[in-house]
């Protein structure tokens, strides 16, 4: 599966809410949503008239893009701008899926929040879930593969799960629960020399993607400390042993090789803040190494690839919650 080889479009002014509308770029932004699959907020299903004037049709239709692809939507396609940019990249063979807990798993008032400002988001209970949605999704419209896939939900250091939060729901150690997940590392009990590993569905079931990423494939899991080292928790995660600490680290490095070890998976060091934009500090990883930065993806905003890494070493105490060591 490759991708696909498209000319790539602009507009010369503004089309849309204000816009300019120069009648060849209205046509221009009107057969390219026809172009697009729903999926990915086109109107492929639905085939607008290319004929050059701005309608309510067309203005709904640029305002499901932008809400399917950004989480906002102003009606406004710009030159070379992130509208048309999109565009250009979902016609170029390269998708965003954006992945949010299912309704009616404990939510702090972010994912509910997440779950409104998206248009299209894929809501899902389980990874088994996920990943058979994400197949689903791509049979429907062959020849994509992912850029980016945003995961949102609730974290905590050493996991990435839903309605679990970093011990509180669950006694103060990993969840086994089927929610989202089952992403998350089984490390040994002390005095065990085996290395952290997924654990659970997610080690069969993640690996079903690979093929399904791009070369530079980036995954990020939003919540709050999901890369957080040094963590410990009471008991193992079958309840039995402990207390064994985390390092979230090697849950970035596990979920990477487990979708072939060059995609990214990036996860973060503090606490998020629910504001768009907002992160605070990062890690992104592959398989073998790991990356501190700033910046980050934006995972309520729109997926992003503005991470910034800032040059290590790094010593104790450099970060709240754990200490990295990571040139």
């Amino acid at each position: 599966m490759g991708l696909i080889l498209v000319t790539t479009i602009d507009v010369e002014r503004p089309v849309g809410v204000g816009g300019v509308n120069r009648p060849d770029d209205v046509k221009t932004v009107q057969a390219t949503l026809n172009q697009i699959h729903y999926l990915w907020g086109g109107t492929a299903d639905q085939q607008l008239a290319v004929d050059g004037l701005v309608g309510p049709k067309t203005i709904k239709a640029i305002k499901r893009f932008q809400k399917r692809n950004f989480a906002w939507a102003d009606g406004l396609v710009e030159p070379g701008k992130d509208t048309i940019q999109k565009m250009n990249q979902i016609n170029g063979g390269l998708v965003d899926i954006i992945v949010v807990e299912a309704a009616g798993v404990p939510d702090n008032g972010a994912i509910q929040e997440s779950r409104d400002m998206w248009e299209g988001e894929m809501q899902v209970y389980s990874v088994g879930d996920m990943v058979s949605q994400t197949l689903t999704w791509l049979s429907l419209d062959p020849g994509k593969l992912i850029k980016t896939m945003t995961i949102i939900g609730h974290a905590g250091p050493g996991d990435q799960r839903i309605g679990a939060g970093n011990g509180g729901f669950d006694g103060g150690f990993p969840s086994r629960s089927l929610t989202l997940t089952n992403i998350m590392l089984e490390v040994p009990d002390p005095g065990q020399s085996a290395s952290p590993t997924l654990w659970g569905t997610a080690a069969d079931e993640l690996p079903l993607l690979a093929s399904s990423f791009a070369p530079d494939g980036l995954v990020i899991l939003g919540g709050c400390q999901i890369a957080r080292n040094n963590f410990t928790y009471n008991q193992s995660g079958f309840a039995t042993g402990g207390p064994r600490t985390i390092d979230g680290q090697d849950l970035l490095r596990a979920v990477s090789a487990a979708l072939g070890g060059n995609v990214r998976v990036e996860g973060g060091q503090i606490d998020q803040d629910s504001r768009r934009g907002i992160e605070g500090l990062c890690v992104r990883c592959n398989a073998d190494s790991c990356v501190v930065g700033l910046g980050s993806s934006r995972f309520l905003e729109g997926p992003t690839d503005d991470f910034v890494p800032i040059p290590g070493p790094f010593g104790p105490g450099d970060f709240p919650g754990g200490n990295f060591n990571m040139a």
